[in-house]
């Protein structure tokens, strides 16, 4: 019990806790609608972040980020997570900021 136990803290400090920039060009924009809810994706021109609230690390405003992101526009993203493309599992942006041109 006690393996399952850090096996979980472990996956989920990992998925939660591993920020790291990145500087990206967005080329499109998708809002998914699941049984769950719903998340947005937005796809750069190298691979594609999910946006949605993430009540861990007190990111509210999802819908906010989706809006604030716009095509052909470039950005620097914190994102947290890891990208399993078997599992359709993308990585989280919890901050962006605008990069002058």
């Amino acid at each position: 019990m006690f393996a399952l136990i850090a096996v979980g803290f472990v996956c989920n400090w990992h998925i939660t806790h591993n920020d790291h920039t990145v500087t990206v060009t967005v080329t499109d924009k998708e809002r998914i609608h699941d049984e769950y809810g719903g998340y947005y994706l937005i796809y750069t021109d190298n691979d594609v972040y999910k946006i949605s609230d993430m009540w861990l690390r007190g990111v509210f405003n999802g819908s906010n980020m989706y809006s604030g992101l716009h095509k052909d526009s470039s950005y620097v993203l914190t994102v947290v997570g890891v990208r399993y493309p078997l599992l359709s599992s993308y990585e989280q942006i919890v901050k962006y900021r605008s990069v002058k041109k």
